[in-house]
């Protein structure tokens, strides 16, 4: 037996959920404090009023400022003068072309299994070599999956504070 409201429609729930949760996730990147959680040397990006985006890395965060490291020079921001910082996520290229690796073998060994089955019915198909598309397309599978794993855009940026 399950529960549900008079009139309430289960299917408005989940859109209703996550409206909720947005809005809770907008309102904690207003929180300075979110800046004191960022690890030292972090690459951010900063809005600030009146001089655009600056990119360098985070060198302290106090309760009023913010340390940024570019060009080899430190500058201090004002906290009433930062509209937004965010902070880029670590790269995963290395991950993803091991996984595009063993997405591509798999694929690879699967299309010669295919082939060596059609082309090669018999024992004595290519001097008695039955495995030929196996041998063939399981390393080239693995290669194309490589070159499309690394290839898979990394390090995006995430917002960690916005002035309310």
């Amino acid at each position: 037996m399950t529960f549900q409201a008079p009139g309430l429609k289960p299917y408005i729930l989940l859109p209703a959920a996550a409206l909720l949760f947005a809005g809770g996730a907008a309102a904690a990147s207003q929180d300075w404090a979110n800046l004191k959680t960022v690890e030292p040397e972090s690459e951010i990006r900063v809005n600030v009023t009146g001089s655009g985006t600056m990119h360098g890395a985070l060198r302290n965060v106090t309760d009023g400022s913010l340390v940024i490291a570019r060009n080899s020079t430190e500058e201090s921001l004002e906290r009433n003068s930062i509209l937004r910082v965010e902070v880029k996520a670590k790269s995963h290229r290395a991950r993803n072309a091991l996984i595009g690796t063993a997405i591509g073998a798999g694929g690879g060994l699967a299309a010669g299994a295919g082939v060596d089955a059609n082309a090669c019915p018999h024992v004595n198909c290519l001097g008695g070599f039955k495995d030929i598309g196996k041998v063939a397309l399981t390393p080239a599978g693995a290669l194309v999956g490589l070159l499309v794993g690394a290839l898979i855009p990394t390090g995006r940026w995430h917002e960690v504070y916005r002035a309310p």
